[in-house]
């Protein structure tokens, strides 16, 4: 679980600093949650 909390930091850091659309940010957030579900 610590190294999902350490890589779940830093996606969201990563959408703090690139300043990308809303739709792009869910795009990502959906892609990042499917691919750590299995």
């Amino acid at each position: 679980m610590e190294v999902l909390d350490q890589k779940v930091k830093k996606f969201l850091l990563f959408l703090k600093t690139s300043n990308v659309e809303a739709g792009a940010a869910i795009n990502s957030l959906l892609w990042f949650l499917t691919g750590y579900r299995c």
